[in-house]
């Protein structure tokens, strides 16, 4: 099974990140740390997120979202970024 973690580098991305890495499922990765090195890592941008080209080129049988600013200020302070 393809799966794809759209904010893998985030508190809860990184552990589903971790538990599909043991797996045996092909999975990809999306976020917008550019520094990540990882094969299938697919980075975005935080104020533009393309999600389409990256679905349509993976085409996963699961797709989670766990993208987002766990940050209650920052939200408050610049609502569009969290949007």
């Amino acid at each position: 099974m393809k799966v794809l973690i759209i904010g893998s580098s985030g508190f809860i991305g990184s552990h589903l990140n971790e538990h599909f890495t043991d797996s045996k499922h092909e999975l990809f990765l999306c976020d917008t740390g550019a520094d990540q090195k990882r094969k299938n890592f697919f980075p975005v941008n935080k104020f533009n997120p393309e999600y389409l080209p990256i679905l349509k080129e993976v085409q996963p049988d699961l797709c989670i979202y766990a993208g987002g600013n766990g940050n209650v200020g920052l939200s408050i302070q610049d609502p569009l970024m969290d949007f």
